[in-house]
């Protein structure tokens, strides 16, 4: 467990707070409405790894190990998450 943590810790972990002072920033210029930054970055990283990435590691056959479908998945999920964060 805590070799576990360490990897958290030092790459998704560490990736998710960058990502959450990036949309704490956005939402202090008026480009997106937060909340609650974590959940939002969460949501973002989710939409971006998702299930792609359960595809990428268990059907390692699969097209989804394709570059570019790993871009269009997070253009994708960019989108959405601007749709649902985007100041109305």
């Amino acid at each position: 467990p805590e070799i576990g943590q360490l990897f958290y810790n030092a790459g998704p972990g560490r990736t998710l707070d960058l990502l959450i002072d990036l949309l704490v920033d956005a939402d202090a210029r008026g480009e997106i409405d937060l909340d609650d930054p974590r959940s939002a970055a969460r949501d973002l990283m989710a939409l971006w790894f998702g299930l792609g990435l359960l595809e990428r590691k268990y059907l390692p056959q699969s097209q989804c190990n394709d570059g570019s479908q790993l871009c269009g998945q997070i253009q994708r999920g960019t989108s959405v998450f601007l749709r649902a964060y985007s100041r109305r």
